[in-house]
């Protein structure tokens, strides 16, 4: 049963003042000053004390959709402690002073929740405990997780921030004994922008969509590159900065974390080489400046070059020089 249905569970059996008088009949026992069992033409039944025809003291009525309650009754209504229970699901609650108070709520599978309610769903401030381990505590809304709150899980993973309809979504902290996530969530994955942390020294700051780095963001990795631009699909690929452990610097086209197509590298020792990358070596047409002021343009391959580029005869028709 839902948890909203509980509502109607218990105002009904509140307002209903029971009586073994009408529409029903006494199937055993002394349903008017004793004990008996009564039955209702409706097919709720009532088996437990009476007093001048009305259920009176402790007994379990029954109602034609099968829920049960147990506990005590006064002058035909519920009065005090009480459980209410369907199938795998239970409702521990009080009556007293015509208000209605409810201690648990035991949903199928064994999760159990302690907390505030309004006519007897989880709304306000609880403690949802899950049959696997799992601890939430916060905010609650329409007997879901809703609001400010903390999650923690079984092998110390943790979640601390906003959640809607049972899910992390807004800004909030996710940690773990390997890393350590801050920023958006929609639909409990990483939404939007974001900054992940991990252990071995990885590390992530910009835009995420559905789980995955994209949009504009910068990485760094555990040997020290790091990489700032686009990302598509958790991947490093379009415009981009390589900068490189030993100081080299690349700006261009990126595909997989590696230089591809045009770019321009500036490597450590001084020398600047412009033209096209594949695979992250220079390949293809370039022109690379050394140090001394010396100039190497024309083609190159895994990063070696290897002649100038052909050309088109000029005006006395010559072909390309050697």
């Amino acid at each position: 049963m839902h948890a909203l249905r509980w509502t109607a569970l218990l105002l009904s059996l509140y307002g209903a003042a029971l009586s073994a008088q009408s529409r029903g009949a006494c199937q055993s026992g002394d349903c008017v000053n004793g004990r008996g069992e009564y039955r209702w033409e409706s097919g709720a039944s009532f088996d437990g004390g009476f007093s001048e025809g009305k259920p009176q003291g402790r007994g379990v009525y029954t109602s034609s959709n099968g829920v049960r309650y147990s506990g005590v009754w006064q002058s035909g209504s519920m009065n005090g402690d009480g459980v209410a229970q369907r199938n795998a699901m239970r409702l521990e609650f009080r009556v007293q002073s015509r208000e209605i108070s409810v201690d648990l709520l035991r949903y199928p599978g064994g999760a159990e929740y302690k907390g505030e309610f309004r006519n007897g769903v989880p709304v306000g401030q609880g403690e949802l405990r899950y049959a696997g381990g799992a601890v939430y505590r916060g905010e609650f809304r329409e007997g879901l997780p809703w609001g400010q709150g903390e999650l923690q899980l079984p092998g110390g993973l943790s979640y601390r921030g906003r959640f809607a309809r049972g899910v992390a979504e807004g800004e909030g902290q996710l940690n773990s004994s390997s890393f350590e996530y801050k920023g958006e969530f929609r639909g409990g994955r990483f939404h939007g922008h974001g900054e992940l942390r991990v252990s071995q020294g990885l590390s992530y700051i910009g835009e995420f969509h559905e789980g995955r780095m994209q949009g504009e963001g910068a990485l760094t990795l555990p040997g020290g590159l790091q990489y700032e631009g686009e990302f598509r699909a958790g991947r490093a690929i379009g415009q981009g900065t390589l900068r490189y452990p030993g100081g080299a610097e690349y700006r261009g086209a990126v595909r997989d974390g590696q230089p591809e197509g045009r770019g321009v590298l500036r490597s450590s020792d001084g020398s600047v080489y412009e033209g096209e990358f594949h695979d992250g070596h220079r390949e293809g047409a370039g022109k690379l400046t050394l140090p001394s002021g010396s100039v190497r343009e024309g083609i190159f391959q895994r990063d070696r070059y290897i002649g100038r580029t052909p050309r088109q005869p000029d005006n006395n028709g010559e072909g390309p020089q050697p």
